[in-house]
């Protein structure tokens, strides 16, 4: 299938990410909407091995929900963090490969980068050093390196211009605690 083709895409799905070299991890989730430009989904991570953190700060710890957008076409998505509380804590971005998409799989594989962007508008660029170190490895060719790099700058751009959030995460789900509340899990 095409990338950016239309298709009905189941509403339990995995997320399949892979880590370079050779490490696939399994992602749950539910689709919330499929847009023209992107699908939407929600997840409950119930258990985050380490902490998240970005600009040397603590994001969140232990587990976190997040509404994420995997934009057609694009090197990145953004993921809506929010705590165990549900308090929202700013925006994802994974550097990564073009979504590839079958009804019930998301792909792709994780170019090391990352972008966080908190709720006042200031980011952080994460994970460069294991960028690099991928670079040197040989684990990413030149085409892939510059694409990843052109991703970042893209955002970063979006920041620093207004222009982030993309459109179909300022507009998408329009109530995005009621997609939330709708994974709570009830405490034991």
């Amino acid at each position: 299938m095409p990338i950016g083709e239309r298709f009905d895409i189941s509403r339990d799905l995995n997320f399949f990410f892979m880590r370079l070299p050779d490490n696939e991890v399994v992602y749950p989730q539910r689709k919330v909407h499929e847009l023209d430009e992107c699908l939407v989904t929600a997840f409950h991570e119930p258990k985050l091995g380490k902490p998240m953190t970005a600009g040397g700060r603590t994001i969140v710890k232990g587990q976190f929900y997040g509404i994420a957008y995997y934009i057609w076409d694009e090197w990145f998505n953004v993921i809506r963090v929010y705590d165990r509380d549900m308090e929202f804590k700013g925006y994802y971005c994974d550097i990564m490969t073009p979504i590839q998409k079958s009804c019930t799989r998301l792909a792709a594989t994780d170019l090391f980068l990352d972008v966080f962007v908190f709720p006042d508008g200031s980011w952080s660029v994460e994970d460069e050093d294991e960028f690099e170190r991928a670079a040197a490895q040989g684990l990413m060719d030149e085409s892939i390196k510059r694409h990843a790099r052109d991703a970042v700058e893209r955002l970063v751009g979006m920041v620093k211009s207004g222009e982030f959030p993309p459109r179909c995460v300022r507009e998408h789900p329009k109530d995005p605690m009621l997609t939330l509340r709708a994974l709570r899990v009830p405490p034991h």
